[in-house]
């Protein structure tokens, strides 16, 4: 009978419940039956990176992730629960994952494997490094055959499911991220000096009871044995400037919502000169639905271009072998100096035989859905990938001694990998009391065509036309490499929840893929998965302030690899 009631009230804060993406299909992470890791948008823009796999390093288990170059552009290793194959040549790795953009299937291996003839600085490059991380939303990599089973005989290795960020209703709002840093060479070796070095080489001459010989110039008396220089200072002693700018405009209602983002970055490096890495990004998603909610689209399209300018060779070497005394690496009018032929390699020269990488990306996705009753919904997953890689490594006539009547020489690279997928799928809902049943259904048809040619042009008499193959006397055909994959499917899964306790995942698929052989191009794979959330039975809420989410879960099934030599 009051009119006036006082209620006490505690806040608590928790976090939404996650969600991953599993093969098409998205349960809450507490209901996942599989082997899943993720990592935000949170975690990943916070991080100076350059390549989308350096976000994952260290925050998820059995995800073992190298750098194989400190060098932005540079390759990275990534292992997903050991090794599996014994191939593991940068061309032909058969370690692995399967990479997913956007529903999009994306290249794992280098596309300058082929043509990596004197591209020797960052050789077999990464291709992810053609994906901005400021436009990444989430990375999902799934490890267990529970999760992979659904990729078949492209999920031996794991699945690494990228995904980027979309529209949101509300006011249309911007946002612009800025950040520089600086880095340099962490620890250098400690090396002789001048002193040192001249002691320890006369004393070995002593030992071996011999005497210089006359192309021993740093004992003969050609070279100043009162000169040092610290050559880790001189060529690897720099520091490296850290640019990135990104910025977007979202916005929408809730039938229409829109993303449009761009960005540039910008690395170099510790060498003298001017060496970096350059990428501008864009990204664009529109999502659209009918007022009511039974047609559904959606479009994301993300580009990259990227042009990387560094040296051929990594001076590092150099840096740690060069004597102290050897002499100046520059003449009083600002040529290389060679030192009446008896300096044989001028470390400066590396900076005046510059490498070039220029990369364009184009990654484009489309979803269309309509549901035709309350629980069966159809949809289809269209998808585009055209990658092209450029590169140029040239030896000019400048950077040789010119004693030796030098030429100019180049080589030369053009690769491309193309990719399209198609991918109708269904999938039913139904719930039966405190049961639920999910069902998808699907097929997949997918292609693509890798080319990759490379070319070694020697006999330049002028470095004003070594950057055209064509102007030089000699050109050979180095390598060609041509290879069209193809690859359908039709894939089942069937998932039971019952009372959010008890979960049951079954999966099925049959492969087709042109990579295997003659009369074994199909195989089937599949999966079970279970899952038991113990911590909603009732006999254990007394422990619920010690545990408060408990689950069991197991899988057993079958995954395959066609990463095999066409």
């Amino acid at each position: 009978g009051k009119e006036t009631l006082y209620v006490t009230v505690k806040i608590a804060v928790m976090p939404l419940e996650e969600a991953v993406v599993k093969g098409n299909y998205t349960p809450p992470q507490r209901l996942n039956t599989g082997n899943v890791s993720s990592v935000k948008n949170a975690n990943i823009e916070k991080q100076p990176i350059s390549n989308p796999l350096e976000a994952i390093a260290g925050r998820m288990p059995g995800v073992y992730v190298q750098q194989t170059s400190g060098l932005s552009g540079g390759g990275m290793n990534i292992e997903i629960r050991g090794r599996n194959s014994l191939r593991t040549n940068p061309t032909n790795n058969g370690n692995l994952p399967f990479f997913i953009g956007d529903g999009v299937p994306f290249t794992s291996g280098s596309l300058d494997g082929v043509t990596s003839i004197g591209f020797n600085i960052i050789p077999f490059s990464s291709p992810l490094n053609t994906i901005a991380p400021s436009e990444i939303e989430s990375i999902e990599v799934l490890k267990d055959a529970d999760a992979t089973a659904i990729y078949g005989s492209r999920g031996a290795n794991g699945v690494v499911l990228i995904t980027t960020k979309k529209g949101k209703p509300g006011k249309t709002r911007g946002s612009l991220n800025f950040y520089t840093g600086a880095g340099k060479v962490s620890h250098t070796m400690d090396l002789l000096n001048s002193q040192q070095y001249l002691q320890m080489r006369h004393e070995a001459f002593i030992n071996n009871n011999s005497l210089p010989s006359g192309s021993d110039n740093d004992l003969n008396g050609k070279w100043d044995s009162t000169r040092y220089t610290d050559w880790q200072k001189a060529l690897i002693g720099g520091t490296a400037k850290l640019l990135n700018l990104q910025g977007s405009v979202s916005g929408g209602n809730q039938n229409t919502q829109f993303l449009l983002g761009g960005g540039y970055f910008r690395e170099t490096t510790v060498f003298p000169g001017d060496f970096s890495d350059n990428k501008i990004s864009a990204h664009f998603n529109l999502n659209h639905s009918s007022t009511d909610k039974n047609f559904t689209a959606a479009i994301t399209i993300n580009y990259v271009a990227d042009k990387n300018n560094l040296p051929n060779t990594d001076p590092t070497k150099a840096a740690l072998t060069l004597p102290p005394t050897a002499p100046n690496a520059f003449s009083t009018d600002g040529t290389l100096n060679w030192q009446n032929n008896t300096f044989g390699v001028n470390p400066m020269a590396i900076f005046q035989r510059p490498y070039s990488s220029i990369t364009n990306n184009l990654i484009a996705n489309s979803v269309l859905s309509y549901r035709f009753v309350d629980n069966l919904i159809f949809k289809t997953s269209l998808g585009y990938t055209n990658m092209q890689l450029q590169q140029t490594a040239v030896k000019p006539i400048s950077s040789q001694n010119p004693a030796f009547l030098p030429v100019g020489e180049g080589n030369y690279g053009n690769n491309s990998f193309a990719n399209w997928i198609i991918e109708p799928q269904l999938d039913y809902q139904k719930n039966f009391g405190k049961g639920k049943l999910t069902i998808n259904l699907g097929t997949t048809f997918q292609q693509n065509v890798t080319q990759a040619q490379g070319y070694f042009a020697t006999g330049f008499v002028t470095d004003a036309l070594i950057y055209n193959p064509i102007a030089a006397p000699t050109l050979i055909g180095a390598s060609f490499d041509y290879s069209k994959y193809r690859y359908n499917a039709a894939f089942a899964r069937v998932n039971y929840n019952f009372n959010d306790k008890y979960l049951l995942n079954l999966t099925g698929r049959r492969d087709g893929s042109s990579r295997f052989g003659s009369g074994n191009q199909f195989a089937n794979f599949g999966a079970v998965g279970v899952g038991w959330i113990f911590s909603n039975e009732t006999f254990f809420k007394g422990l619920s302030k010690v545990i408060s989410f408990g689950k069991a879960r197991g899988s057993y099934g079958t995954s395959g690899n066609d990463q095999i030599p066409e």
